[in-house]
C-alpha cells in the first residue's frame, strides 16, 4: 500500500550538504565545493561511499552543478561467501534558473532540473537515464531564518524502468546561529507513480553545508 518510512539521520559532521535546494542560484565565477562521505556497518554488510558537488554560476540567470561518487560494499550471505561491489556511481548534471529573487520580494523562486545518468559500476546506479524538474520556493523571515519548500517529478527516460518515475516533495528549516554556522532540519518524500516502487521517506538535521567560494578575477 505504498507506506513511508520515517528514518530520523542526524548529520554528525559540518558540510552536510541538504536534499531539499533554496532558490538562490550562486554568481558567475563564484564556486560551491560539498564533499561528503559516510559509513554503514552490520553484521553481514560494510558499505562505504563518498560524494563530490560542483557548482557555480555560468550566467548571472543560471547555474550549473555535477556530481560524482564512489560506493564501495562487501556483503557476507553464508560464512565463507563474500560478495564485494566497487566503483564510481551515476553522473549528474543540473542546472538551476531563478525566478524570484528572495531578498526582493516575499517569496524566493527557483526552477531546477537534472539529469542523471547510467555510468555507475553493475548494481550501484539506475538501470537508466533519469531526469526532474523542481520547483523551489524559499522564504526568508529574518536574516538568519529561513524555509524552503521543494515539489517536483522524475521520470526514467528508458523503457521498462516505470517504477523510478515518482514525485518528490520536501520541506527544510534553515537558522544561520553564527556565520558560517548554520543548523538544519529537512524532511522529504519520494513518492514513486509505480505501485513497484519503493515509497520513502526521511527526517534529517544537523549542521547545513559549508560553503568553499573561489571568486575568480
Amino acid at each position: 500500500s505504498g507506506l513511508l518510512w520515517l528514518a530520523s539521520i542526524p548529520a554528525l559532521h559540518a558540510g552536510a550538504p541538504l536534499v531539499v535546494d533554496d532558490s538562490d542560484v550562486n554568481a558567475p565565477h563564484q564556486w560551491e565545493i560539498d564533499a561528503e562521505a559516510d559509513g554503514f556497518r552490520n553484521k553481514g554488510s560494510v558499505s562505504e561511499d563518498g560524494v563530490l558537488t560542483v557548482t557555480t554560476g555560468l550566467t548571472p540567470w543560471l547555474e550549473g552543478s555535477l556530481e560524482l561518487g564512489y560506493e564501495w560494499e562487501r556483503t557476507r550471505h553464508v560464512p565463507g561467501l563474500v560478495e564485494k561491489q566497487e566503483g564510481l556511481t551515476d553522473l549528474e548534471l543540473g542546472l538551476k534558473v531563478p525566478l524570484l529573487d528572495a531578498s526582493k520580494s516575499p517569496v524566493g523562486l527557483a526552477l531546477s532540473s537534472t539529469v542523471l545518468f547510467p555510468t555507475a559500476a553493475e548494481g550501484l546506479g539506475v538501470d537508466s537515464t533519469n531526469a526532474n524538474l523542481l520547483l523551489i520556493a524559499t522564504r526568508n523571515w529574518t536574516p538568519a531564518l529561513s524555509t524552503d519548500v521543494n515539489a517536483g517529478f522524475n521520470w526514467a527516460l528508458g523503457s521498462g524502468s516505470g517504477e523510478e518515475n515518482a514525485s518528490f516533495v520536501g520541506v527544510a528549516v534553515r537558522w544561520t546561529v553564527k556565520d558560517p554556522v548554520t543548523l538544519f532540519a529537512e524532511t522529504y518524500a519520494w513518492l514513486p507513480a509505480h505501485r513497484e516502487g519503493e515509497a520513502k521517506q526521511a527526517l534529517r538535521r544537523g549542521v547545513a553545508e559549508q560553503e568553499l567560494d573561489h571568486a575568480q578575477l
